[in-house]
């Protein structure tokens, strides 16, 4: 990139999120982390200033809040005075059966993993109209799974579609709509499912088993930087040869 971008990350207090943000942050990105857990965002921030960022926010947030997501991209113009990137990374998982599914957990899930970026997007987007910015959402290699996992499948194809259409409409705008696709990895969220899901979950992984943060986090970077300049619309999936066995 070059010149210092404008990021903001959601769910940056861990797993993918921080791995994002130090990505950036190693390229010298102007930072907005976000996440409901102030102590472990502000660790986050910490590592982000040593890693080369000259800047990084700080924005303590409920993404279930509608005007907590309207604070979020104000607080960034507040701060930098523009949105180059948005990676909308949060997200919530519930284990649950098909039968013992209720609004609970389905509402929660759709909350955070569809809601939240859409509306992040909308507010967002007269700003990464101005910058010719981009967005990358991340969501999830998408296949037969375990019951336990449905629903959360169910919202992240929801994501995908966000990610398809947004990307036709503003594509004639400059701006670029992406998405990287993970398979199982080892974070706050999956470490909800029980190990046999997890187990079969890596099993369908033969490259390297669990996807490493850091894969995740360089794949959302070159997404969202000059050498992706003509890409838009995309799904990437780092997902260590899972789409490849299922097909």
């Amino acid at each position: 990139m070059s010149k210092e971008q404008v990021v903001i990350v959601t769910g940056a207090s861990g797993g993918f999120g921080s791995a994002i943000a130090l990505k950036f942050a190693k390229h010298r990105a102007k930072l907005v982390l976000t996440g409901r857990n102030a102590e472990k965002l502000s660790s986050v921030a910490d590592s982000c200033r040593s890693a080369g960022s000259s800047s990084v926010v700080i924005v303590q947030a409920d993404l279930k809040q509608r005007d907590q997501l309207e604070n979020v991209i104000n607080e960034c113009v507040k701060a930098f005075g523009c949105v180059d990137v948005l990676v909308n990374n949060a997200g919530v998982f519930i284990p649950q059966t098909f039968e013992k599914a209720t609004d609970y957990e389905f509402d929660e899930m759709f909350a955070v993993n569809v809601k939240a970026p859409f509306f992040l997007m909308q507010h967002a987007m007269p700003y990464l109209l101005k910058t010719k910015g981009s967005v990358v959402n991340i969501s999830s290699y998408l296949h037969p799974s375990p019951e336990l996992l449905m629903v959360s499948r169910m919202s992240r194809g929801a994501l995908d579609q966000l990610t398809i259409n947004a990307a036709s409409k503003y594509a004639s705008e400059g701006v670029r709509v992406n998405s990287v696709r993970p398979a199982t990895a080892l974070t706050e969220l999956t470490l909800a499912a029980p190990e046999d899901v997890l187990n079969y979950e890596k099993s369908k992984q033969p490259i390297g088993g669990f996807i490493a943060h850091e894969n995740v986090a360089n794949a959302v970077y070159f997404l969202a930087s000059s050498e992706a300049a003509q890409t838009t619309g995309q799904f990437l999936n780092v997902d260590g040869g899972a789409s490849v066995l299922s097909t």
